[in-house]
């Protein structure tokens, strides 16, 4: 079967886990018999817009449609594009796609997933993170760093005219109550358009899928059929990570592994980190963030006087293994919902302890045993956990070797093509009930 995946980005340009996700499931893919092709955004790319061109990544045809916000002069542009339909239509009739598999639209449009309803296509969406719900994609103030547990748009109205000013409407000319308060009045129209309209363009798709059932249930409780869901827990490709489990040995080596943004709950294991001073630890930060936000510049800042902390930056996803290899333990302090938590299992399957906030989709990775859990938003919660595991040689063992339990891509794949199975057969259809 011939099955198109579209996704906001993709490799070699971003190497983040929705990319590497769907890299992984294409390959499984194409080993189960499928014809797997990748329909993404092209930044920066200096074509004419919504033109595309063709390429490989890892011998998968891959389809880069340019697009640079060119026309960008309204908060619905953001979400409805005619021309972006039309140029993902034409490339959809040439390529003779049999099903649709969408897995991230931001810097694209919503409404591209009408275009394959409208040619009578199957279509399936991964649920990645919570964007259709959150614009922002994380359901986290970045200023509060508070998740938001209720989705309450009289907050979010002050939270995306940050983000969006020159597409929403801001504060009024010089400060004016009245301007002010017009300009509210019309973001909350803007909104609720918004919402209706994520919703209605969601429950097109045939079947969604999300990597935990943490997820999925968030998206149950927005109003998503339960029929139509399905938790599929992501998988890796084992080969390329497995490795011997550390097993007795001592811990010298904490690592984080991620993006700088306050989400990630690194300020957490530096607090943890400190706490544990006097017993020769050190602390790896993997990563980067954008140094034109203060907090990050903060955060830098920090990192860089924090004795025992080594900020290695920047990484390409294959010197994974490698990074993996130098570490002794990996901390996840994740304080908003993770999805899923990729790197957990990365991980684990490299045969190192896994310590983890007992949050969202890595509560899920505590409960199958793959990783040690801790109360979230307690540094020192955190701190007793990575104590235990200091003092306790047996539970380093037990827990380096926790690998056999992280999926393998092709069980992932083979799960999905269960699903393509019912949407093919109807039996998920929007109007089979």
């Amino acid at each position: 079967m011939r099955i198109a995946h579209v996704i906001h980005e993709f490799l070699p340009e971003a190497a983040a886990g929705s990319s590497l996700h769907l890299r992984d499931l294409a390959l499984a893919q194409r080993e189960r018999g499928h014809e797997p092709l990748v329909f993404v955004r092209a930044a920066g790319s200096g074509r004419a817009p919504f033109s595309i061109e063709e390429g490989l990544v890892d011998g998968l045809r891959v389809a880069r449609m340019a697009y640079d916000f060119h026309d960008l002069r309204s908060f619905e542009r953001l979400f409805v594009s005619p021309r972006m339909d039309a140029s993902f239509r034409a490339w959809l009739e040439r390529e003779r796609v049999e099903l649709l598999h969408f897995h991230h639209l931001t810097c694209l449009a919503s409404s591209l997933l009408s275009v394959p309803k409208r040619l009578g296509l199957p279509l399936v969406m991964t649920l990645h993170d919570y964007w259709t719900q959150c614009p922002r994609g994380d359901r986290f103030h970045p200023h509060s760093a508070e998740i938001c547990e209720e989705l309450d748009r009289e907050r979010c109205v002050d939270c995306l005219q940050e983000l969006w000013p020159h597409v929403l409407p801001g504060k009024g000319l010089f400060g004016l109550l009245p301007k002010r308060l017009g300009a509210r009045q019309r973001t909350r129209r803007k909104l609720a358009w918004w919402e209706k309209y994520m919703r209605s363009q969601l429950r097109l798709c045939d079947a969604w899928i999300a990597p935990s059932r943490f997820v999925l249930d968030r998206f149950v409780d927005w109003g998503l059929d339960p029929k139509r869901g399905h938790a599929i827990a992501h998988g890796l490709r084992s080969k390329e990570l497995r490795a011997k489990a550390r097993g007795k040995a001592p811990i010298r080596r904490l690592g984080f592994i991620g993006r700088m943004v306050p989400s990630k709950g690194l300020q957490q294991l530096l607090i943890a980190h400190a706490a544990l001073a006097g017993q020769g630890i050190q602390l790896q930060v993997h990563g980067e963030g954008d140094t034109r936000d203060p907090q990050i510049r903060e955060l830098y800042a920090e990192l860089q006087r924090r004795p025992g902390v080594e900020l290695r930056g920047r990484f390409e996803s294959a010197q994974l293994p490698e990074i993996l290899r130098g570490l002794d333990c990996l901390v996840v302090p994740s304080i908003w919902w993770e999805p899923f938590g990729l790197v957990a299992r990365e991980a684990a399957l490299a045969g190192i302890p896994v310590v983890v906030s007992n949050l969202g989709g890595l509560s899920e990775a505590v409960q199958k045993g793959l990783a040690l859990g801790y109360s979230p938003f307690d540094p020192g919660a955190l701190a007793q956990v990575l104590q235990r595991l200091l003092d306790d040689a047996e539970l380093r063992e037990q827990m380096s070797r926790k690998g056999p339990l992280v999926r393998d891509v092709a069980e992932m794949a083979a799960d999905t093509d269960r699903v393509y199975e019912l949407v093919l057969a109807g039996e998920l259809s929007p109007t089979a009930r």
